[in-house]
């Protein structure tokens, strides 16, 4: 006849526990949240025999009494626990009594077997047990200051959390908490960079999140702590690409006929006079423009991303664009920034290629050079202008225009709503670049002559 018994090694006694609760012990709670490992314990014969279930519980879940987790201390996984811990109990009891009726003894590696074997019933229900746990960090991961994260960030831990459950099934690593290690973040940022074919930038991004994921939870006791900075990640500052105000000038003047592209061009033109992101352009309210004793207009914005209170001044050619959809709801043709993105490539090529009566906007269909780095290793790859608008090309737009015609940094960095130093700087530098271009062209000798005749 044999017994089987859960233990988890390290735990503190009943009476140790007591005796730092009632001495107000600091640290007691981190202490009994700390994760253990679970122990199967098998005696019998006047044999024991120990195996590790490669499973980590805390002290505080764990009901040593009933060798079971308190469900009501953890919700989200204890219940597939105890019936992953019952199924390899009853197992094992018939298979020992099958092998005694025949005479046999059961070998060490026998059981570790059973205990592999009987494991996919846990994994099973690994993935939606890392659904609830990805769905309360969400819930609760904070800003710096206090503040819930805002509905893009979500998205984008959504598009990481997507990556990660296809890389648990690529990889057949399970998604459970044991498993996330340095060796899981760096076999995961390979995946992404070799197999899903992610750009250093993309694969940072998810990288940090994953870290921030990890972080959560090694703070909650539920991951053991690990050098997550050991795992590197490296960005490379990306191109900033521009429409000059020669450009943007013809583009808000060209006669559109499609009303979809259109509204996409105007809206894109009120984003590059303003200078705004388009989380708070898809938010725009006409009674935040303000009007002064002089007439002059000016957009008292609240920044979605940051919650700063910032002052927009409404120059004359953003001022045409409301006028012009005065009587609509929104007094802007709003759209999502999916389609708007997808709007602004179609747009690039119509007017890129003219049309009678119009001739094409010089610049929209120059090949350009992209520059992506893949695991370290440069590439670069030329496309027409026209394929990299974005709404990000607007905004940046805008404050490499203001800084070329000489609106001091200060007053772009207030309007833009910059707060890093490092990435203003990078605007500063290329309209730097852009007047020692007119400097030199103004210097040339062709241009010199026509005043020395």
């Amino acid at each position: 006849m044999i017994t089987i018994n859960y233990y988890l090694k390290g735990a503190m006694s009943d009476d140790k526990v007591k005796q730092l609760v009632k001495s107000k012990t600091q640290g007691i709670a981190e202490m009994l949240n700390q994760p253990l490992q679970l122990y199967l314990m098998i005696s019998g014969a006047g044999k024991r025999i120990q195996i590790y279930t490669q499973k980590r519980i805390s002290q505080y879940e764990w009901d040593k009494h009933k060798q079971r987790i308190d469900t009501r201390k953890n919700k989200l996984t204890g219940e597939a626990i105890n019936d992953w811990l019952h199924s390899i109990e009853q197992s094992m009891l018939k298979k020992f009594a099958l092998y005694e009726n025949e005479g046999m003894t059961l070998q060490l590696d026998d059981i570790r077997d059973m205990v592999q074997t009987r494991a996919p019933i846990i994994i099973n229900n690994a993935t939606s047990s890392m659904e609830q746990y990805f769905k309360r960090f969400i819930q609760e991961h904070k800003t710096g200051q206090g503040y819930s994260k805002k509905h893009r960030t979500v998205q984008n831990y959504n598009a990481f959390f997507t990556h990660l459950k296809k890389f648990s099934i690529a990889r057949r690593i399970p998604l459970i908490m044991d498993n996330f290690t340095k060796a899981f973040l760096i076999k995961f940022k390979d995946y992404l960079s070799a197999e899903v074919k992610l750009g250093d930038n993309t694969v940072s991004k998810y990288i940090k999140t994953a870290k921030t994921f990890v972080r959560f939870y090694i703070n909650e006791g539920l991951i053991k702590p690990f050098p997550i900075a050991e795992v590197k990640s490296t960005e490379k500052d990306g191109e900033i690409y521009i429409i000059t105000l020669k450009q943007l000038i013809a583009l808000q003047n060209y006669k559109i006929d499609n009303k979809r592209l259109d509204g996409c061009r105007d809206l894109f033109c009120f984003q590059c006079w303003t200078g705004q992101r388009f989380s708070d352009i898809e938010t725009f309210k006409i009674y935040d423009i303000k009007t002064n004793q002089d007439g002059d207009k000016t957009w008292d914005l609240y920044t979605k991303k940051t919650g700063e209170n910032i002052k927009v001044p409404i120059v004359e050619y953003a001022l045409n664009i409301l006028d012009k959809y005065a009587d609509s709801e929104f007094h802007l043709p709003l759209i999502s920034l999916q389609k708007q993105n997808q709007n602004l490539k179609e747009l690039g090529e119509l007017v890129s290629k003219g049309n009678e009566g119009q001739a094409k906007i010089e610049g929209f269909d120059t090949m350009t050079k992209i520059v992506e780095y893949h695991d370290g290793i440069r590439k670069e790859t030329y496309v027409p202008f026209f394929n990299l608008l974005t709404t990000h090309v607007a905004r940046k737009s805008y404050i490499t225009n203001s800084l070329i015609i000489g609106i001091p940094e200060r007053v772009v960095k207030e309007v833009s709503g910059h707060k890093s130093e490092k990435d203003f700087r990078r605007y500063v530098n290329l309209a730097s670049s852009y007047k020692d271009e007119v400097i030199r062209r103004s210097y040339s000798t062709e241009n010199i002559a026509k005043f020395i005749k």
